[in-house]
């Protein structure tokens, strides 16, 4: 007899807040096509989910989001494991038990078919699944649901308020911290690159916006007030925005949301800070080569209607 239990769709969430809406925007948009709901699973508690020293909390739950939530049973972190003798049991379990571990074919990728096949009972989605056209697919539905569930801080409210009484306010976004500590390769098995974008992007990137618009206003967020400080010296900046860490990204993620324009880093936090300004008139500036190496231009990652600049030059 076939088992006529509802399908599920459960997504694996972990990274940065960034990764982690990216996560849910790729889980509502197959939720939405396949009509299979969609379950959020945090992580375990104690959360251990850190990139090097840097901690990196599930902040799903900031937002007004109406998926059905619950904390990761032992079962699906068998299924979610990255561990290879764990994820081999997960798959061979996940066979005979009705469930299906789908895990993301290729990173910066729109894949819209995936699942529509899939006959699991349980769908188990694994990736970080940075593209676009998730959020482009669903966009009413998503930041209808990205809304701050509780008002920020009075310190941001004021932040909010300075932004605001700016004629033309644009975020800048100068990402330190964590890329100082890492780096991606030049070409395979060459020198290493660091993931820090040079001063030579956010001076392009300024003049660019100063042409276009005349009475722009800088508005800058940074993990290291210290250094960007020193990235910035010489250009006009209106408002530095500090104070904020990783216990509340998401408030920092507002306050760039009411910005009318943007410089985005190469991060999925200003990425969303950039995507969640509904303006259809926005201009977002981005670097093009998202690890600053040449074989890191990803087509499918932002909206066509973003501008790209050449981060190599």
């Amino acid at each position: 007899m076939q088992d006529a239990s509802p399908q599920r769709l459960i997504m694996k969430f972990y990274g940065g807040l960034g990764n982690q809406i990216f996560q849910y925007a790729a889980g509502l948009y197959f939720a939405k096509r396949t009509s299979i709901p969609l379950e959020i699973v945090s992580p375990h508690q104690p959360p251990k989910n850190q990139w090097g020293k840097f901690p990196r909390p599930f902040q799903l739950d900031a937002f007004s989001i109406n998926a059905k939530a619950r904390t990761a049973t032992k079962l699906d972190r068998l299924f979610f494991s990255t561990k290879p003798r764990l994820r081999f049991l997960g798959s061979e379990l996940a066979g005979i038990s009705g469930k299906q571990i789908i895990e993301e074919p290729a990173l910066f990728r729109f894949f819209p078919d995936l699942i529509d096949k899939v006959d699991a009972r349980s769908i188990y989605l694994i990736g970080y699944w940075q593209a676009a056209e998730y959020a482009e697919a669903i966009a009413y539905q998503l930041r209808g649901s990205l809304r701050l569930r509780n008002t920020p801080q009075q310190r941001n409210l004021g932040y909010a308020g300075a932004i605001r009484a700016l004629t033309c306010p644009v975020s800048v976004h100068i990402r330190l911290g964590d890329y100082a500590m890492h780096f991606s390769s030049s070409t395979k098995g060459s020198e290493k690159v660091s993931l820090v974008l040079q001063r030579s992007y956010f001076r392009d990137a300024i003049a660019r916006m100063r042409s276009l618009l005349p009475d722009a206003s800088f508005v800058v967020f940074s993990d290291d007030k210290v250094a960007a400080r020193e990235i910035m010296s010489g250009e006009p900046v209106s408002l530095w925005v500090e104070g904020n860490d990783t216990s509340n990204a998401y408030e920092d993620l507002w306050l760039m949301s009411c910005c009318k324009h943007h410089i985005i880093a190469n991060s999925s936090f200003s990425w969303w800070g950039a995507w969640l300004n509904p303006s259809p008139n926005k201009v977002v500036l981005a670097p093009k080569y998202w690890h600053n190496t040449r074989h890191s231009y990803f087509p499918d990652l932002c909206p066509s209607s973003w501008t790209l600049i050449d981060n190599l030059a």
